[in-house]
């Protein structure tokens, strides 16, 4: 069995890989929609963008 504080710190771990996910989804889609020019030259080599 799992002891409480140990549940409590797993439950605090996960929370916080949730939070750092999100974030990096953030960062990546605002770069996308603000234009910068690194993902405006990823797209054009991937085809995105004609």
């Amino acid at each position: 069995m799992i002891s409480a504080a140990s549940s409590k710190g797993l439950t605090t771990v996960v929370w916080v890989l949730q939070v750092l996910t999100g974030c990096l989804f953030l960062f990546a889609g605002a770069s996308k929609l603000f234009g910068v020019a690194e993902m405006v030259n990823f797209f054009a080599q991937v085809g995105c963008l004609r």
